[in-house]
């Protein structure tokens, strides 16, 4: 199960998850051995953020549902039931909205996610920025490891090497607490504690540009062919 662009402003995100679709129906008979699991891919679990950072704001990270009446938007990777935390803030860019799964983005990838919850051996978060292969849990410091750590930084090490293998940045692998910051109602978190995902990670992909998260048009494909691997090489090796 792999979702990416749930924060708006992440477009290599986006593109990384499309050419992952674009790989397996493309170019099938290159990739028999991925063909032979089932795939659910949503490129883009923020459709409204991500029309607006198009359209109005490029750095738009939230939805676009009106939080208040000055503030608009929920970071739908705040919004999950797991571990979710309330915040007074509604302009903060992280408000995690009025209660878990508020939101219909949220709603509807919970809804296929417990259609097969039984058979989801991995879950990705496909976001940007910082070479990073992040595994559960985020919502504590000091962090609370899943029960499968050493699984998780095993295949995670599998997929840094191959992105270095085809010429990619040195990705750092851990756990999201430790590595990048603690968070709360994360879409990796409720796959490991609510759906029981064998394995979940975020990947946080190569960011450039001014901010990190406005790559030049020039460097997607090389980012997105670098990701492939880290897909490739997970899916053969959960």
């Amino acid at each position: 199960f792999i979702d990416g662009g749930i924060h708006a402003r992440e477009w290599v995100a986006v593109m990384s998850v499309v050419y992952l679709i674009h790989e397996l129906v493309e170019h099938s008979s290159s990739h028999a051995d991925m063909l032979n699991k089932d795939w659910i891919i949503i490129p883009v679990a923020n459709p409204d953020g991500y029309e607006f950072s198009h359209t109005n704001n490029r750095l738009w990270r939230k939805n676009r549902f009106p939080a208040t009446i000055l503030c608009t938007g929920i970071d739908l990777n705040r919004n999950w039931d797991y571990m979710w935390e309330f915040s007074s803030n509604a302009c903060s860019e992280s408000y995690a909205g009025t209660n878990a799964f508020s939101e219909l983005e949220t709603q509807a990838l919970n809804r296929v996610m417990q259609q097969h919850a039984r058979y989801m051996v991995l879950y990705l978060a496909v976001h940007t920025h910082g070479n990073m292969i992040l595994y559960p849990y985020g919502y504590a410091w000091p962090f609370i490891p899943v029960s499968n750590q050493a699984a998780h930084i095993a295949l995670g090490e599998l997929a840094r090497d191959a992105v270095t293998s085809v010429g990619g940045p040195l990705y750092v692998v851990g756990n999201s607490a430790e590595i990048l910051y603690t968070a709360n109602g994360c879409s990796d978190d409720y796959a490991a504690g609510v759906i029981g995902s064998r394995y979940a990670f975020t990947l946080e992909l190569t960011g450039g540009g001014l901010t990190g998260f406005d790559l030049p048009a020039s460097q997607i494909m090389a980012v997105a062919s670098q990701t492939f691997q880290i897909f490739h090489t997970m899916a053969n090796n959960v």
